[in-house]
This record gives C-alpha cells, sequence and structure tokens, in this order.
C-alpha cells in the first residue's frame, strides 16, 4: 500500500521526492596511526596528543590530476579515464559539457596536437590559437566540429615536459547560444592557476 502511495506521488509530482541535501562524504583521518571516522562538513571531536580536539573535515571542490610529468587541478565531479594503446598512453577527463585529454607517445619525442585535430576536424579548418598554462601562454591549435547539430570547439597544444612532449586537448561542448559553456570556463581557469610541469622521473 505504501509503495503504491509513493508511485502515485511519484507520478503527479513529476519529479521524484529529493533530500534537501546530498548524503555526505564519510572521510578517514589518520594521525600517528590511529584512524578517526568523519563525516565531511560535520564537527567531530578526536583526541590529539591527550587534548579533546573539535575538528570539521570538508571535501574539496577539486581533484589533481598527476600524469605524464604534470599537475593540475579539475573539478571532482568529472569522470576518469586511463588508456594505453601500444606506445600512446591517453588521461581523460569527461563531464556532459567538457573533456580534457592528455596524452604521451613513447619513444616518439614529438606531440600529437596536430595530427590528432586534423583526423579529427581537417587540416583546412585549424587555426592559430593560445592555451594558458599555468599563467603560461603556449601556441596552440583550434577548431570546430559540427553534426547532427551539435557543436563542439576543440583546442590542443603540445608542451615540452622534460625531453619529451605532452599533449593537451580540449573540447568544450558548446551550449546552444554558441557561447561557451560555464564547465569549459572553469576548466580553463583551473589550468591557468594550478598547471604545473614536474621534472620526469
Amino acid at each position: 500500500m505504501r509503495a503504491a502511495i509513493f508511485t502515485a506521488l511519484y507520478l503527479i509530482a513529476g519529479t521524484p521526492l529529493l533530500t534537501p541535501e546530498e548524503p555526505p562524504f564519510r572521510l578517514v583521518l589518520q594521525i600517528d596511526g590511529q584512524e578517526h571516522q568523519l563525516v565531511a562538513g560535520r564537527e567531530a571531536t578526536i583526541e590529539i596528543g591527550g587534548q579533546q580536539r573539535k575538528v570539521v573535515a570538508t571535501v574539496a571542490a577539486t581533484r589533481q590530476l598527476d600524469a605524464a610529468g604534470v599537475q593540475f587541478e579539475f573539478p571532482r565531479d568529472m569522470g576518469f579515464e586511463s588508456k594505453v594503446d601500444g606506445n600512446m598512453h591517453c588521461w581523460t577527463l569527461l563531464s556532459t559539457k567538457v573533456i580534457v585529454q592528455v596524452f604521451t607517445v613513447k619513444d616518439l619525442g614529438i606531440g600529437i596536437a596536430r595530427s590528432t585535430l586534423e583526423n579529427l576536424i581537417g587540416s583546412n579548418e585549424l587555426a592559430e590559437a593560445t592555451l594558458v598554462l599555468g599563467g603560461k601562454s603556449h601556441p596552440a591549435l583550434a577548431g570546430e566540429v559540427r553534426s547532427k547539430g551539435n557543436e563542439r570547439r576543440l583546442l590542443g597544444a603540445d608542451i615540452e615536459v622534460g625531453k619529451g612532449r605532452v599533449t593537451i586537448l580540449l573540447q568544450d561542448m558548446v551550449d546552444d547560444d554558441s557561447k561557451p559553456n560555464q564547465d569549459y570556463a572553469r576548466m580553463l581557469e583551473l589550468l591557468t592557476k594550478t598547471f604545473v610541469v614536474r621534472e620526469s622521473k
């Protein structure tokens, strides 16, 4: 009976019944080998050095990719994939509006931004552009792909990392008004502020 009532309410409202806020993350804090169970955003009391301390732990809005000799932050709700195909290794961060890919090709020693974009768009459709990474401007190539009413704007650059090159490729799933979407703008901001090239091991 209760299930029937819930189903009827669902159909009448047209949307599921939602809780006021999402369930919080559970966190584990380790101090001197001792684990403390915490709930994100909620105050807890733990003992540190024989004294009771009040602590609040929160989950950061971003995660950090550390791959191919580069590091940068990205929104924590983006998906992550890592794929190796022969000599190529590709790390992919994706959401419904943005895709960021980091490529390396073992033993090649050169970037693949141009060849990748030419395969997707065509050599005649590319234009010179700039990609800002960690406050430094890098020469880049840009282009657009349109299919079945959808538009994607692509931006790719090759950067020097150690003795090799790393390719960064971004895809912006353009909104209906043809303006860059907010997710893409946020990703560009994070790349500008947090991108770091570290020494290859």
